[in-house]
């Protein structure tokens, strides 16, 4: 007797022991973007005893913003590919106790900046420059771009330091220095300017009137070099035999040499483009360039599948080398 009330005594033991062993703390921080794990292994210490974790049983609240993933274990949030910031309310129950706690989903990681520019060359004068456009960050988070440009002066040619913030909805930010060169409109033709993330490169007024002028010239050198002027107008005649002439038209029975036609020299567009980027790809708008990309670019099938991180949109020309009103895509931004 005095043998089993000892093996009874250990008995109770551990299960107080194991008792005690089940604790739960009153909140749990996730980063925005991990799983919200429904195992009890994520919430109970390490130490707790193998059974205990066995049989505890974690239960979320019931909500509209996500589901019970049993496959994965996990919350699987209704709309999007992560379960919002927010808390979420949950029960740890195991034999008969039952602890309450809040898994407190966080952002708390800054934006990154994708293909970053360490410097950017402008003409000097350029208008509707917005420096926040060269520049793009990716976060889970709703993100703005800021850049503190009080050093900067576009009227002057120089070397000028500023600094670009990308900052998301929850305050978590990330600055970068960055050089801006400006540069006269001879450099900026020779040499070319940075583009801004839509493709278009600010130009001076001094720069479009030129660029103007020398359009207009060489229309007009073109079209004197096509227009015929003047009586003596040459059109292509046919080899005409004296023999087969008709009526009222003399001649020596000799062939009249044939007079060559004028070359063809307007172009005719054939529905094809060029400049289409690495893409490929041609959208009537930039706002059909911008979903796809977006799309593209964060679907779960190109998450791991694809090199590229980023992109450019920018207007095509047509097979005549003219300027159209359809957009293309340039994949830009290697992923590490």
């Amino acid at each position: 007797m005095k043998r089993l009330s000892v093996v009874l005594c250990m008995m109770c033991l551990l299960g107080a022991c194991a008792k005690d062993n089940f604790q739960v703390e009153e909140t749990y921080a996730v980063e925005l973007g991990s799983k919200v794990s429904t195992e009890a292994k994520a919430y109970l210490a390490k130490d707790t005893d193998k059974e205990v974790l066995k049989d505890t049983v974690i239960t979320f609240k019931k909500d509209k913003a996500y589901s019970v993933d049993k496959k994965s274990r996990s919350l699987k949030p209704t709309k999007g590919k992560y379960l919002p910031v927010g808390k979420y309310h949950a029960t740890a129950v195991y034999d008969d106790e039952k602890e309450s706690f809040v898994v407190e989903v966080k952002d708390t990681k800054a934006p990154t900046f994708v293909d970053l520019k360490e410097e950017i060359i402008i003409e000097v004068n350029a208008e509707n420059v917005d420096l926040s456009k060269y520049f793009k960050a990716e976060d889970l988070s709703e993100t703005k771009i800021s850049v503190d440009k009080a050093k900067l002066d576009l009227t002057k040619e120089g070397t000028y330091g500023i600094t670009v913030t990308a900052t998301d909805t929850y305050k978590n930010a990330k600055a970068e220095k960055v050089v801006v060169k400006v540069v006269s409109l001879e450099v900026a033709e020779k040499n070319g300017v940075t583009a801004m993330s839509d493709g278009t490169k600010p130009q001076s007024k001094a720069l479009k009137e030129k660029t103007a002028k020398d359009t207009d010239k060489q229309e007009t050198q073109q079209g004197q070099g096509n227009a015929n002027t003047g009586e003596n107008t040459n059109t292509y005649t046919p080899p005409v035999n004296n023999n087969n002439r008709p009526s009222g038209n003399t001649g020596n029975g000799t062939t009249n040499n044939p007079v060559t036609p004028p070359a063809q020299n307007t172009c005719v567009f054939d529905g094809t483009y060029q400049d289409l980027g690495n893409s490929g790809l041609v959208f009537d708008t930039k706002e059909e360039v911008d979903t796809y990309a977006n799309e593209w670019l964060y679907s779960v099938e190109n998450e791991n599948g694809h090199d590229y991180s980023g992109y450019i949109a920018w207007t095509v020309r047509d097979n005549c080398g003219a300027e159209t009103q359809k957009w293309t895509i340039n994949w830009e931004g290697a992923r590490k």
